[in-house]
């Protein structure tokens, strides 16, 4: 029994090899969303094994699914599946995702709306000062009518 055990683990390493399919984080298609180019990459390495002196792969293909095209694309959104058929029939599916996150372009509108919604407490003081301001001005006004019209009845008792 040890024999065979040991002949047929030695049967192994003699005639397979243990090796990377894809390796985390390289580049295998680039894709294009609004205007930017995405890698899409494996975030783990993906290893087979296979016979000694032979490509033991028979087909390799890429799909990438349009519908999770459009932003906001993370970088833990499975974007693309890379199909490995190999020799013996077994296939081997790796996903892939972006290798940056690509969030929708803003309107100015909506930058300047999480702009003030950051800083909310520098439109209170604008608010107040804007506020002060009216009501300095009310004061003015108010002082400059009542001159005029102390002045028009000045006027009127030096007629008279």
């Amino acid at each position: 029994m040890y024999t065979d055990s040991i002949n047929m683990l030695n049967f192994g390493f003699d005639n397979f090899l243990y090796g990377t399919l894809v390796t985390a984080g390289t580049s295998q298609k680039v894709i294009t969303v609004q205007d930017q180019s995405v890698n899409l990459i494996p975030t783990a390495d993906v290893h087979y094994i296979y016979p000694k002196g032979q490509n033991y792969i028979k087909d390799m293909t890429i799909n990438v699914d349009d519908t999770k095209m459009k932003p906001p694309i993370t970088k833990n959104t499975i974007v693309g599946m890379m199909a490995f058929t190999l020799l013996d029939g077994t296939k081997i599916n790796v996903d892939l995702y972006p290798d940056r996150e690509i969030l929708p372009q803003k309107t100015k509108g909506q930058i300047l709306s999480e702009r003030l919604k950051e800083s909310r407490e520098l439109i209170y003081v604008i608010i107040g000062l804007i506020i002060l301001e009216l009501i300095m001005g009310s004061i003015k006004l108010y002082g400059y009518i009542k001159k005029q019209i102390i002045k028009n009845r000045s006027k009127k008792l030096r007629r008279h």
